[in-house]
């Protein structure tokens, strides 16, 4: 059996949630049985998926850069528990959830789909980009939080990280219009313990 969706997902009433491999059809007993063991919830329930927690810490992020509360602190806080949980915790990068569900023979039963790193990272870190990209705290606790956050990952996570980075940098010297502002910038580029071959033109 194939689920057709990420836990967590919103499923609009109707639609196919799950396939099945079989020599014959099930019977409309079983299809009841298996719908019956799946959870449906209203909103988002922290304690049933961790993908809501660190979605929450984004909005937070977020609401905290609006003009109207403008408090890029907590924004920065944000940031920072997002960066332990996806690496120092081991949420993400050091422990990989599994799809599959096997039988006592060890055969595969259930499978499901994962939401791959890149697609996490860019879900949680890209609002907080765009929202605050005139606040170059912001985009500093970004830059650092993809710099520790490759300390933990596998080639293919750093080089989402890279891309990711350089977009920050991008941002940040679109604002910075001062001598001093980019000198502030250019050095934090070249400091901190990382594992992204960062282009000289970032350093």
């Amino acid at each position: 059996m194939h689920l057709n969706f990420r836990f967590g997902d919103y499923v609009v009433q109707g639609l196919l949630i799950l396939h099945i491999e079989a020599a014959t059809a099930p019977s409309d007993d079983w299809c009841q049985s298996a719908r019956a063991t799946l959870s449906y919830l209203e909103g988002e329930s922290v304690a049933e998926h961790y993908v809501h927690g660190l979605t929450q810490l984004m909005e937070m992020a977020v609401k905290a850069l609006s003009p109207g509360i403008h408090d890029p602190g907590t924004a920065r806080l944000c940031v920072h528990r997002l960066t332990d949980l996806l690496g120092l915790l081991g949420h993400r990068l050091r422990w990989q959830p599994s799809n599959t569900l096997l039988d006592e023979e060890g055969q595969r039963r259930v499978t499901r789909p994962l939401e791959g790193f890149d697609d996490l990272r860019h879900r949680l870190f890209t609002p907080i980009l765009h929202y605050g990209a005139d606040d170059q705290s912001t985009g500093l606790g970004l830059l650092k939080a993809v710099k520790s956050l490759s300390l933990f990952a596998g080639d293919a996570e750093r080089e989402a990280l890279l891309a990711f980075a350089e977009r920050v940098v991008e941002t940040l010297a679109r604002g910075a219009d001062h001598p001093l502002g980019r000198e502030f910038i250019d050095a934090r580029l070249t400091t901190g313990e990382h594992r992204l071959d960062l282009p000289p033109a970032c350093q």
